[in-house]
C-alpha cells in the first residue's frame, strides 16, 4: 500500500497534499486524513498488527496520524 496523501512541511507551512503532488523541498512528517482511512478497514480486521513506531513525526507536532490510530480503540 501507498500513502493517497500526507502532511507535509514546505515553504507554505504545515499542509496536506496528494502523495503525488510533494515538492523536492517539502518534508513528509505525517499520513493524511484519505491514507487513514485507507488503512482503518484492514486496522479494524487485524488480528495482529506489527508496527514500529508512530506514523508521524509526533515530536515535531505531527502527531494526528497517530491519535486517530489510538481514538479507534
Amino acid at each position: 500500500m501507498v500513502p493517497i496523501d500526507v502532511v507535509v512541511e514546505g515553504k507554505n507551512g504545515k499542509e496536506t497534499k496528494s502523495a503525488d503532488s510533494v515538492l523536492p523541498e517539502d518534508i513528509i512528517y505525517d499520513l493524511g486524513y484519505e491514507t487513514i482511512m485507507m488503512l482503518k478497514p484492514y486496522i479494524e480486521k487485524a488480528e495482529t498488527i506489527l508496527w514500529n513506531g508512530p506514523s508521524g513525526n509526533y515530536e515535531k507536532g505531527f502527531e494526528e496520524g497517530t491519535s486517530r490510530y489510538r481514538d479507534w480503540e
